[in-house]
């Protein structure tokens, strides 16, 4: 009778028998996380959040440092145009900078 039962909770639709015992299967022992790193080729999920961190966290550094030295421009009307387009271009650049920081943090 066991391996009849064990059968027909192998081959049930149903989760549970009429007694009202769960039927063992292959989802009870599923580990959703570990299946995702394999999916992710990542081992260490926190590895590869924390490097995503520092590339954001340097990138806007790096934007602040750049305006810092466009700010420091001085010249004839040329160089005036150029900073500000400089500046533009830089000011979209820590807008999508910010975006990303964003929806990583979400």
């Amino acid at each position: 009778e066991g391996k009849a039962a064990n059968a027909a909770a192998a081959n049930s639709y149903y989760h549970f028998s009429s007694d009202g015992k769960k039927f063992k299967n292959k989802w009870d022992s599923y580990d959703v996380d570990a299946e995702l790193r394999a999916l992710d080729g990542a081992e260490d999920m926190g590895e590869r959040k924390s490097a995503l961190r520092k590339v954001l966290a340097d990138a806007y550094t790096g934007l602040w440092e750049a305006q810092g030295i466009v700010d420091e421009l001085r010249g004839d009307e040329e160089v005036k145009q150029r900073r500000k387009t400089l500046s533009e271009r830089n000011a979209k650049l820590m807008e999508r900078q910010q975006k990303l920081q964003e929806r990583f943090n979400a």
